[in-house]
């Protein structure tokens, strides 16, 4: 017996039905967190008074840490369980990005960013691998397109976020931050 039939046998529909709406919300909340910068920069550089390259910094930063979390997330998932690196990698990115609003300086900014793209870049392959290992073959393919779907969902989420906040951008990172959460 193969994995594929194992899975088909034991683990029930409700079951990767769950799994899909976790994943699905931690998808949505690495897409979240991934375009806030996008939405949030210019009232960063307004505020801060940022250079282009100070801004881009910031920007680059993020997706640098993706590349080492991807980087890792294999050996972190294979040493300690797919579960735990989700968690692990979740945890990163949540924390980081709320601590983020508390950062007072570029340089405090830009290393915050850098941590939770760690977290990023590390939970998108762990929770690909996630649900495709607990679902069944004959849905697996439609799981992972919805599951993908959750990024739109994600970035949609922060682009009304960054619509209703910066109008009234006070400048405030860890107010930015607090309305940020509930997003994770």
């Amino acid at each position: 017996m193969n994995i594929d039939e194992i899975v088909g046998r034991y683990v029930s529909e409700g079951q990767q039905r769950k799994y899909l709406i976790l994943c699905g919300l931690a998808w949505m909340a690495v897409a979240a967190g991934i375009m806030l910068i996008p939405f949030t920069l210019p009232q960063i550089i307004k505020e801060w008074g940022l250079s282009k390259i100070q801004a881009s910094t910031i920007a680059s930063s993020t997706f640098v840490g993706m590349l080492l979390g991807a980087f890792i997330s294999g050996f972190v998932s294979d040493l300690f369980g797919r579960k735990f690196a989700n968690l692990l990698f979740l945890s990163m990115t949540t924390i980081l990005t709320a601590v983020n609003g508390l950062a007072n300086s570029l340089d405090a900014f830009a290393i915050i960013r850098f941590l939770s793209g760690i977290g990023y870049g590390g939970l998108l392959p762990s929770v690909n691998a996630y649900l495709s290992e607990l679902t069944a073959i004959k849905i697996r393919g439609r799981y992972l397109a919805i599951l993908d779907m959750n990024w739109a969902f994600g970035s949609i989420l922060i682009g009304l976020f960054g619509s209703l906040s910066a109008p009234n951008w006070d400048g405030d990172m860890t107010t930015t931050s607090c309305w940020f959460l509930p997003c994770f």
